[in-house]
């Protein structure tokens, strides 16, 4: 026996077979939607070192004693942005060990929370 003669003897598309691709489509689409907003959520932002001490500090500037305060703190790499993971302790010539960072601060113009910086 052929496959095209089962088809005919079990009958061709019909309304069950309808309804069950549009089910079928309906729960592909809400598990596609899903998988999907992990792109926008798993998004890691523009980040910097916090300023140790300072507990208020944002990402964007807050002022002038802000910008000197991390200008003082957060070292500059290649492309003349700050340092994501390094903080430099020392005084106010610039000088001092650069160290890792414990706490850091985001961006968040375009997303408010991502899982990264949760």
């Amino acid at each position: 026996m052929e496959f095209d003669d089962v088809i005919r003897r079990i009958g061709e598309f019909g309304r069950i077979q309808l309804r069950t691709t549009i089910f079928s489509g309906l729960v592909t689409m809400s598990t596609a939607m899903q998988m999907m907003v992990t792109v926008f959520m798993q998004q890691l932002p523009a980040h910097r070192c916090a300023i140790p001490d300072l507990a208020n500090d944002t990402f964007e500037i807050q002022g002038t004693w802000h910008q000197y305060l991390i200008n003082q703190t957060i070292p500059v790499d290649g492309n003349g942005e700050y340092e994501g993971c390094l903080w430099r302790s020392g005084n106010d010539s610039g000088n001092g060990s650069v160290l890792p960072c414990k706490d850091w601060v985001y961006d968040t113009s375009v997303f408010p929370r991502t899982f990264p910086t949760e």
